[in-house]
């Protein structure tokens, strides 16, 4: 209400009115029937009552509006697939074209703005019959980008976007944010209604990948590359698979039969004859029907080491275990290994199996820093407790985390009772001894590690079954932080329950791995299993050759780099950090990074300093052609100069042709965090109809009282009222 008067003054004011106005009416026709008196006094008070309403004022306040100038948008795909043929024997473009024309007829305001896009939105069509004339041949989709173009041409204009109807297949080749472009959407008020033309294309293809893309090995040693082809489509095929160098020389090759719709692994191996860097490329030939050829090579970068990894095995309750491991030690070229065993609690003999005397020592473990970080990895067998000290564990630890040195457990636990201070460098928390007989079984993680499928066979080898089950081993109470299972032991009676036998866990720039096993000599000692023989040797060169190459700094270097991520797409950016670690030179110049491959403009990139890391540094930076790329850091300030290596991939952005299925969830993920919905060729007419123009405020934002009792009626009610009064009493001479 908005009453004439304040309600406090008016209530009383028609309180007053009331009375003098029906008082007087009633004693006015003391004389008169009661029938007449009373029609005379609801005659009376019925006038009073609408002129009471009037003072009362009843309403409602508005603001003066106008509708919206607006218009919506008809978005057109005319990207290549489009072309496809799957929406009742036409293509999705004619079925836009046909979508667009029935749309533009429901639009009875003639605000709809009809635009085609492929790669980037175009210009506005004058008209559906504009479309006609237009083909789908755009080379990219980015409907991401056309959106974001659409709604900045409204963007603080005077006209406003209601909504979006988007003609398309929802193949989004380019990289962006839906999130982000749908937010924007939503901000504007123009929810997107998409409608997804087509369906699921079958995609001839024939894809190699390898198992690990940057291999680390050794001059002369036969190196192994897992390759993994996949077939999609294609039928029945024989692919021959090629390893090519640097000048597409070729170092090896294999053919593979390969299964429709199937996958196959295909092994090359190559002998580097000189340490450094080399980039190879893995090849399979093409297959007719192809629809995408990028995908058949693909790059692989190899880091061929000079220095040997060094190797202290500590031991204090030798065993054949250790015996027959120390064997296959000393026949390694690649490995250099110091071990030092206990024969009686005061005698120590250490021993260099490059040939090495045995002598007696009391000095058995190192007792500093510098010559404990002489080493690469630190392995104890049993009988770690006559070893370590408190102070001792402190230099592993630092050894491991800061260092980056690789700590390995070979036979299970590697003390009796308890050693708490030791804990913190373990993989998991020992539980107790088991005597249950169990084979050895790699896991997922142990794949993706790279150690099984890349040096050693993959987990779905005939080796597991075929390698005599062990029974030496301990319960696992609980795994330690950052830990991953890279080998289980599957119980013979119940494949359910299983042991965490080979667990590796990363502890600051190093790793530790614990294998909760014993007894794997045997592999090697009943000539019943010569496969079995022959996989303990490579187990064994394998698992150093392995923990080496985790550790964040490589054998014999003292810078490390890494790179976050080490895949990417063109234009995306890549963070480059090299660390220095300390053997008694200080690093006190920045390092140089250098970059070869196919678009290194900046073949020198500028590393700065990270804020609070001590022989840290960092850049940041992109490329844009794609390809495979090497990076280089070395230090130049020192006696000797310090290189490594680290590999990064621009992996191109997919094609047009490639995949060329509909999307349909990627529609109707951006549809939804829009504000709007998918909808079907049925549901377009009454989509635009929710688009008219809105009411809005005029500019000048006034407001008005509109009272809800200012009609006709209520006039006439009170002409009657006051009319009847007056006729009832000139009748009966009242007046």
């Amino acid at each position: 209400m908005n009453p004439i008067l304040p309600i406090d003054l008016l209530v009383p004011l028609l309180l007053l009115t009331l009375a003098g106005s029906l008082f007087p009416a009633w004693r006015s026709t003391l004389r008169s029937s009661l029938p007449l008196r009373l029609a005379l006094l609801a005659c009376r008070f019925g006038a009073w009552s609408i002129l009471a309403v009037a003072a009362l004022n009843p309403g409602a306040w508005f603001r003066e509006t106008r509708n919206e100038n607006s218009d919506w948008a008809l978005l057109l795909d005319r990207s290549s697939s489009m072309q496809v043929r799957d929406v009742q024997d036409s293509s999705r473009w004619q079925a836009a074209q046909e979508l667009a024309a029935q749309a533009v007829q429901s639009d009875l305001s003639r605000r709809a703005k009809i635009i085609p896009f492929s790669a980037r939105l175009e210009e506005v069509l004058p008209d559906a019959a504009a479309a006609e004339k237009l083909e789908a041949n755009g080379a990219a989709t980015d409907i991401l980008r056309s959106l974001d173009e659409l709604i900045g041409r409204y963007e603080g204009g005077t006209r406003k976007l209601a909504g979006i109807i988007l003609l398309s297949d929802g193949r989004q080749i380019a990289a962006g944010s839906e999130q982000e472009t749908a937010l924007r959407a939503c901000a504007q008020n123009a929810p997107i209604y998409p409608v997804c033309l087509g369906g699921p294309v079958e995609q001839k293809d024939l894809i190699v990948a390898v198992a690990q893309r940057h291999q680390i090995t050794f001059a002369e040693r036969q190196t192994p590359l897992a390759v993994h082809l996949e077939n999609r489509h294609l039928g029945n095929v024989q692919v021959r698979v090629r390893l090519l160098d640097e000048d597409g020389k070729e170092l090896d090759a294999q053919n593979a039969a390969l299964p429709d719709n199937q996958t196959a692994r295909v092994d090359l191996q190559f002998t580097p004859t000189e340490a450094g860097a080399r980039r190879l490329q893995v090849v399979a030939d093409s297959w007719p029907g192809e629809t995408d050829l990028s995908n058949n090579t693909t790059p692989v970068a190899i880091s061929v080491l000079t220095e040997k990894i060094q190797i202290l095995f500590v031991e204090g309750l030798p065993h054949w275990d250790s015996k027959f491991l120390l064997q296959l030690l000393r026949r390694q070229p690649h490995l250099q290994a110091t071990t030092v065993h206990r024969v009686t609690s005061e005698r120590f003999f250490r021993v260099d199996l490059l040939g090495g005397d045995e002598t007696e020592t009391r000095s058995y473990f190192p007792d500093t820093q510098p010559d404990l970080n002489q080493y690469d990895i630190v392995a104890f067998g049993k009988g770690a407790e006559y070893f370590l000290s408190p102070e001792r564990i402190g230099l592993l630890r630092d050894f491991v985390q800061d260092h980056g040195g690789a700590l390995l457990f070979c036979r299970g636990k590697p003390y009796s009772g308890a050693l708490p201070e030791l804990e913190p460098l373990e993989a998991l928390q020992w539980g107790a001894p088991t005597a249950r007989a169990f084979r050895w079984t790699p896991t997922a993680a142990g794949e993706q590690a790279g150690l099984f499928g890349v040096l050693l066979p993959p987990r779905e080898a005939p080796l597991w079954a075929n390698l005599p089950p062990l029974a030496q081993a301990r319960e696992s109470l609980r795994l330690n932080p950052f830990a991953q299972v890279l080998v289980e032991g599957v119980f013979n009676e119940t494949a359910a329950r299983r042991l965490p036998l080979l667990v590796s866990r990363r502890i600051g720039r190093g790793l530790s791995i614990t294998i909760d096993a014993e007894d794997l000599w045997r592999w090697d000692f009943f000539p019943n299993h010569p496969e079995a023989g022959a996989f303990y040797r490579q187990f064994w060169v394998s698992l150093f050759q392995w923990a080496a190459s985790q550790s964040e700094f490589l054998p014999g270097h003292r810078l490390a780099l890494r790179l976050a991520p080490s895949v990417v797409r063109p234009g995306e950016p890549v963070k480059a950090v090299v660390v220095g670690r300390d053997l008694g030179i200080g690093l006190d110049a920045a390092p140089n990074l250098h970059m070869a491959g196919p678009d290194a403009k900046q073949p020198t990139l500028t590393l700065k300093p990270v804020p609070g890391r001590s022989n840290e540094w960092a850049t940041v930076f992109t490329l844009t052609t794609p390809g495979l790329y090497r990076l280089e850091a070395s230090n130049a300030s020192t006696a000797a100069l310090e290189r490594t290596t680290a590999v990064l991939e621009i992996r191109p952005p997919p094609g047009e042709e490639q995949n060329v299925s509909a999307d349909p969830d990627f529609l109707a993920r951006l549809a939804e965090r829009s504000g709007g919905r998918v909808v079907t060729e049925q549901e377009l007419a009454e989509t635009i109809r929710s688009f008219a123009p809105r009411e809005v405020a005029t500019e000048s934002g006034t407001s008005a009282w509109q009272p809800s009792w200012d009609h006709g009626g209520l006039l006439l009610l009170l002409a009657l009222c006051l009319t009847g009064e007056w006729f009832l009493r000139r009748r009966n001479g009242l007046l």
